[in-house]
Parts: structure tokens; sequence; C-alpha cells
């Protein structure tokens, strides 16, 4: 498919006519979707050092992404600018960072930081974690600290526990900022909740109530959010190593 192909026409008032015969050699971008765009190689490795190492040995770019953000992806290379930049500001800034494309994750990343709001937040904060943007961790960061408590994808939080729990030292810091009362009759409590799970499942690892830290777990595998206190929060986030990348 060309790109003239793609959709109503609008495309053709910002990309040249990819049938005409043009001096540099031309390039398939394909899809995940399995849509292939022309492109112009000159345009693609002046813009990205990893396109042009991608097309030392290949005429072909398979690219992670579907046919509206690889257009999108192409537009910027063309013209500098993209649309519909709200709903396509992740998808966009994690091609920006595996291209090292660095003004279009800034832009993704500014979009973002505009959006920012509290259900999302936590998702945000990993974002910029695993795509590099100090910017958009810096306000997550700053809002999570304004909030006594937050909720958090149940999945995601036990991703951030099992990184931390391999060290016995963080955890003992995790318990002292979550500022848990030390005595078991403080915390046995008839029911888990989802405002409540978090201390219970931390204090039962503390003092290794493994029957206790097992409830814990299935209760927060079932449920849709979780809650915990920011400091708790922010305190786990600053154990984690750099290095990992977060799913």
């Amino acid at each position: 498919m060309l790109m003239d192909d793609i959709s109503n026409g609008e495309e053709n008032a910002f990309f040249p006519n990819f049938t005409a015969s043009m001096p540099s050699k031309m390039v398939r971008m394909i899809a995940n979707d399995g849509v292939t765009i022309l492109a112009q190689r000159d345009v693609l490795t002046t813009n990205s050092n990893i396109f042009a190492e991608i097309l030392v040995d290949n005429t072909d770019i398979l690219v992670d992404a579907d046919r509206k953000t690889l257009f999108q992806l192409l537009r910027f290379l063309y013209c500098g600018r993209v649309t519909n930049l709200h709903l396509l500001a992740e998808k966009l800034a994690s091609l920006a960072y595996f291209y090292k494309l660095t003004n279009l994750k800034k832009i993704c990343e500014c979009s973002l930081t505009e959006r920012l709001m509290w259900n999302n937040v936590v998702y945000n904060l990993v974002f910029s974690y695993n795509y590099d943007m100090k910017v958009l961790g810096r306000k997550c960061r700053c809002m999570i600290r304004e909030a006594r408590v937050i909720f958090i994808d149940p999945k995601l939080y036990l991703n951030l526990w099992g990184m931390v729990e391999r060290n016995a030292k963080n955890l003992v810091c995790m318990y002292i900022v979550a500022e848990i009362p030390e005595k078991c009759k403080d915390l046995m409590v008839t029911e888990l909740t989802p405002t409540n799970v978090i201390d219970m499942m931390l204090f039962a690892n503390y003092c290794k109530i493994n029957g206790l830290k097992i409830q814990c777990r299935i209760f927060i595998e079932n449920s849709e959010k979780v809650y915990l206190k920011s400091t708790y929060f922010l305190a786990m986030w600053q154990l984690i190593d750099d290095r990992q990348t977060i799913d």
C-alpha cells in the first residue's frame, strides 16, 4: 500500500507523490497490521542513526506500530509535526525512544504531561521510567507526593513488589516509611479490603506470616484496584533498580 492509499487523501497535502520518480532510494515501512508505506531512504537516515544502521543490509523496516501511528511517525520525519497527538502520544513516544528521535519524544512527553490525571498518574510514572522521560516523571512524583493515598493497578503493584521483595533491607525501609504498627493485633482485621490489603501484605511479609501474605496476594490479584499511602509508594519506587524495565 502506498501512502496515498491510507485514508481519505488528506495525506497528499503533506507527503510527496510516492509513485513519481525520486532521486533517493525507496524503503518499505511495514506496520504490525500488515500495511506497507513507502518512504525515502534519505529522509529516514537523516533523522535517525537507528534507521541508518537498519538500512545498511535491508530495504524493508518492520515497525512495531499500527498504520495510523506509522503514518504519524512519517509525518513527523517529513514535516516536523504530528496530528491527533493526544490519541497516539504513548505509541509515538515508544517509537521515538527506540529510533532515538529526541524532538518527537519531547513533543510526546509534553502531551502526556498536559494530560496527567489522578487516575493515570501511576501509569504515566511507569511509562516515564521505561522511556526515560524525566520531566513527565518529576510531574508524576509531585502529584503523588501531594496525595495522601493513591490507587494502583493490582498487576503493576505486584510487579513493583516483586522487584523490591528480593532485598530484605528494602522491605525494612518500606515498613518504616509506611508507619505500620509493630504488633500483629493492630492489623488483625476481620476482612481484607482494597484500602488495607497493601499494609497487611507488607506487615505479613515483615513478620513472616506466610498464610496472611498469600491471602493478601490472592486478594490483590482478584481486585480491580488497590489503595496505598503515597509515601509508601514513593519509598518503594526509590528502591527500584534503574536498570530494570517495569511491565
